[in-house]
């Protein structure tokens, strides 16, 4: 809400939260993708040195982040304004798109192979067990958390984003290692 009124008061204000926003999201585009980077060489067991992230798999990843809440923002939109079973029939979909957009970044990140049908299988893992978190997040959960009384539902809502958080990092360490294998 403060965000929204900061950017509404002048223009300025506005393009100058875009600008730092766009920069801190390549930032930590930046840093994830050299920790996803030495992540997929130590599973294909690569030479650390060798194990660097370039440029479009910055690019890849930041694309894939922001396809991960764009799909979110879509379905939740979707959820409200169709009800549940529009949404739910959207749940496919959601794993063809996180699945081809994780194949996307780990054609980006180093392996062993040149074969892109090697990253298949850790694509296709991440696209159906990321999706079935989503649904996680977005259905069952929110309903357990207004039960909850509101310091519960507010420390609750912390620990499942930082659970969320940990089982994403979780799940693409294992895409990795099932590409590997």
């Amino acid at each position: 809400k403060d965000i929204s009124s900061a950017a509404s008061s002048s223009n300025s204000t506005g393009f100058a939260l875009f600008v730092v926003g766009l920069w801190l999201t390549l930032w930590a585009g930046w840093s994830l993708s050299k920790v996803l980077a030495a992540c997929a060489g130590r599973a294909w067991r690569l030479d650390p040195k060798g194990s660097r992230a370039s440029a479009a798999a910055v690019g890849a990843l930041t694309a894939m982040v922001l396809l991960m809440f764009g799909c979110t923002l879509i379905l939740n939109r979707l959820r409200e304004r169709h009800g549940v079973a529009a949404d739910t029939t959207s749940w496919l979909l959601t794993a063809v798109l996180f699945t081809a957009g994780w194949f996307v970044v780990t054609w980006f990140l180093p392996r062993k192979t040149p074969d892109p049908g090697a990253l298949l299988p850790g694509a296709g893992v991440l696209g159906v067990a990321l999706t079935a978190l989503q649904w996680f997040m977005q259905f069952y959960l929110p309903h357990e958390l207004e039960q909850a009384s509101k310091l519960a539902g507010q420390l609750g809502t912390s620990m499942a984003a930082l659970g969320y958080l940990f089982l994403v990092g979780r799940l693409m360490a294992v895409s990795f290692i099932v590409d590997a294998v």
